[in-house]
């Protein structure tokens, strides 16, 4: 069976992870770690959280594994920029082999998500990857903040 949409679907998702991740490149720990303003989150904070939705979303979620998430610390990466980055070298391979088991036919599958109640894989993916755009782009953003700072 030709798995053309989950395909599709898995390589959009690791490409805006890898684009993400890319955003700690060539910056110091001072820098990645630095909060442009009040209110405002570092780079590898907003990385880490990233990660950490993809992991709850597709490992979680629609793998069924068990995940233990906290919001709350995500935002201060354990290791910093550096431990981020290793996170995704370690999540990588997890969140593909789960995508690259997705065929077309499972993303009408209902799955249950904490927030949103019973969503199909799909619409999940979907939310996964306006999640990441929408981090990439604070990311990307902050980085031009903090290299004016």
């Amino acid at each position: 069976m030709t798995s053309v949409v989950a395909s599709l679907f898995a390589d959009k998702i690791l490409r805006a992870a890898e684009r993400l991740v890319s955003c700690l490149d060539g910056l110091d720990d001072v820098a990645t770690s630095a909060i442009p303003h009040a209110g405002a989150n570092s780079i590898a904070g907003i990385v880490n959280h990233a990660l950490s939705n993809i992991e709850d979303n597709v490992l979680a979620v629609i793998g069924g594994s068990s995940a233990s998430r906290d919001r709350s610390i995500e935002f201060d990466p354990e290791g910093g920029p550096t431990g981020v980055v290793e996170r995704w070298t370690l999540l990588r391979p997890r969140i593909a082999a789960i995508l690259d088991a997705t065929d077309d036919p499972s993303l009408y599958r209902l799955v249950h998500h904490e927030r949103r109640g019973e969503i199909t894989v799909a619409e999940l993916l979907m939310v996964i990857l306006r999640h990441l755009g929408e981090h990439e782009g604070e990311a990307m953003l902050t980085r031009s903040l903090i290299a004016k700072a």
